[in-house]
């Protein structure tokens, strides 16, 4: 998988050449590093709560809690990795108005259609990957609510 900054790199070249190729073979570049990029993240929340929860039942001194910190810290970076694939993507959509708008001023429309919907599907993708992430953040919320609230404290 492409690091965001490798990513980023590929859209500023292609974006001053922005043919229909590189621009339709970008568009999937970016489709698999957000898919990719958001099941690593939700993985990491998972384990997250699965931790949280084994705590909450073993008590918060069991030692599967040494564990989150580094889970945390790599959800932290997956989701950072996230938001630069998001502006990227809005890159790619300015890049792929600019090339429309060019497209017909030139009377050039090859692939206009296949560009745009491509483009739509990419922005609906990341919709759902974004929603299926809130959801496994709730999870995690609660995990750590539950958490709190179940555990007794001695004095």
């Amino acid at each position: 998988m492409k690091s965001s900054r490798d990513l980023e790199d590929d859209v500023l070249k292609k974006a001053f050449s922005s043919t229909e190729p590189e621009l339709l073979e970008l568009m999937d570049v970016l489709r698999d590093c957000i898919v990719e990029s958001c099941a690593q993240y939700r993985t990491c929340l998972k384990k997250q709560i699965e931790i949280i929860e084994r705590s909450s039942t073993n008590g918060i001194f069991s030692d599967g809690l040494d564990e989150l910190p580094e889970y945390r810290s790599l959800a932290t970076d997956l989701n950072h990795e996230l938001n630069n694939y998001v502006v990227l993507l809005k890159t790619v959509g300015e890049m792929t108005y600019q090339h429309l708008i060019t497209s017909v001023k030139e009377g050039s429309i090859q692939n206009v259609n296949l560009i745009s919907e491509k483009y739509k599907n990419l922005e609906i993708i990341l919709q759902q990957q974004l929603d299926e992430n809130r959801k496994c953040e709730t999870e995690l919320n609660s995990a750590n609510r539950n958490l709190i609230l179940n555990t007794r404290v001695d004095y």
